[in-house]
């Protein structure tokens, strides 16, 4: 079982970080058209991933795929539906994430994972993500 302190505010996962392909297949958060091309993204504020499960016990989640091409209509937050993004890397990825693929899972359930990385989320295409936080 795992306890409350296995989760810190040290935690690895950062909001932009994608998930391994284990933690993906593990979940069961494969995409449905594109399962050999499914990537997952965190969507949750780095300020409540660092907050212990007893007060923020889930991490939002978008799962997608690679893409090929941007769409510019889907870049820079044009559409409020679809968002493409590129990751920077070695090869640099492309990706579409679509607003219903939205999911919450339990910050244990990635405990056991590291995020992916060989790729970061670039600024160079698509709107930078702000680190800003809302105490409540």
């Amino acid at each position: 079982m795992v306890t409350r302190e296995e989760w810190t505010r040290d935690t690895p996962w950062r909001q932009g970080h994608l998930l391994p392909h284990e933690a993906i297949k593990s979940l069961g958060l494969t995409h449905p058209k594109y399962p050999d091309d499914t990537l997952v993204i965190v969507a949750s504020h780095d300020c409540d991933l660092a907050q212990l499960p007893d007060n923020e016990p889930s991490i939002e989640i978008v799962f997608g795929h690679r893409i090929h091409v941007l769409d510019g209509n889907n870049t820079h937050a044009k559409s409020s539906r679809t968002l493409h993004l590129r990751f920077e890397g070695d090869d640099p990825l492309l990706a579409e994430f679509v607003i219903t693929n939205k999911r919450s899972i339990s910050k244990y359930a990635l405990i056991a994972f590291i995020p992916v990385a060989e790729f970061k989320l670039s600024t160079l295409v698509g709107i930078p993500i702000p680190q800003v936080c809302v105490s409540g």
